[in-house]
């Protein structure tokens, strides 16, 4: 079974997988083109962020965690 993890979020989150082939971080790019390339995956991991609000604005399948956000957050 073949799958790919595809890290999207703000650039200063850290690398998850440094070195697993099947990794990519994602989070230098701009807010919109991170939402379109979410689009095209199969369902998403997420907390309650701008963009798990977006993907559900489009009924995508996504699971969502629920945080407290960190001193700050912005």
């Amino acid at each position: 079974m073949g799958y790919s993890i595809l890290h999207f979020g703000h650039y200063s989150e850290p690398y998850f997988y440094e070195g697993n082939d099947r990794y990519r971080n994602l989070t230098y790019l701009p807010f919109v083109e991170q939402i379109r390339l979410s689009l095209g995956c199969n369902f998403a991991i997420n907390s309650d962020s701008g963009s798990g609000i977006c993907l559900g604005a489009y009924g995508f399948p996504q699971i969502s965690l629920l945080i407290k956000n960190a001193p700050n957050h912005t």
